[in-house]
């Protein structure tokens, strides 16, 4: 946050109680054919909305809002990985769908990351 890399969206009540939240955070990108320019891409994040007020569309005025944001901004496009249940919301938006692939290089344990000794060189 203090490096204006992430940015919060919160939908609130009239009371002032937030109900749904979001977030862009401003992805660095390697240059490539058609994208050369830029270094960072807004990338859509941490999308919730509390159970009692889902439906109402909550979720897609917050992902307009970082349209907008990014498009005032000057952004060439903006990114997310869905979830099954917010698929059809971004894609009433607008959202192409698209395909990402992992390979995962090893296997991780199960529970907390076990801290190393620093090597020295």
């Amino acid at each position: 946050m203090r490096a204006h890399r992430y940015h919060g969206f919160i939908a609130e009540t009239l009371e002032g109680a937030a109900v749904a939240s979001g977030a862009v955070w401003l992805q660095p990108v390697q240059p490539r054919p058609g994208i050369m320019a830029g270094t960072e891409s807004p990338y859509v994040m941490s999308m919730y909305t509390e159970p009692e007020f889902r439906g109402r569309g909550l979720a897609s005025r917050l992902v307009e809002s970082m349209i907008q944001w990014s498009r005032h901004r000057r952004y060439s496009r903006i990114t997310l990985h869905a979830s099954k249940q917010g698929h059809p919301v971004y894609e009433r938006l607008g959202f192409a769908d698209s395909n990402e692939m992992r390979y995962m290089l090893r296997p991780f344990p199960k529970g907390p990351p076990r801290a190393r000794p620093a090597r020295q060189h």
